[in-house]
């Protein structure tokens, strides 16, 4: 079963948990997953239905967004990391 690890900002929405568990074969579904346990973090990660821009996702070490995005494979051992945009200089 994947696993997504959770920013501090985002602890405590999911019970304070730092890792997840959640089921699915691509980020898509992992996220639906997450979202379906923990409703109340739909609103921090998804913006209409999308990933928010603030929000980067990584399936292990890879950048989704560098590769399929959401449709990115996800392995029933791989960490999904979400990690918010840092801004300023």
């Amino acid at each position: 079963m994947p696993t997504v690890r959770l920013p501090a900002t985002l602890r405590p929405l999911v019970d304070g948990a730092v890792q997840v568990p959640v089921d699915g074969a691509d980020v898509a579904a992992v996220i639906a997953d997450l979202v379906a346990r923990h409703p109340a973090v739909e609103d921090r990660i998804l913006v209409d239905g999308r990933v928010a821009p603030w929000l980067n996702v990584f399936v292990g070490t890879d950048d989704v967004r560098t590769g399929r995005g959401i449709a990115t494979s996800v392995d029933t051992r791989d960490v999904v990391t979400l990690v918010p945009a840092v801004a300023g200089g």
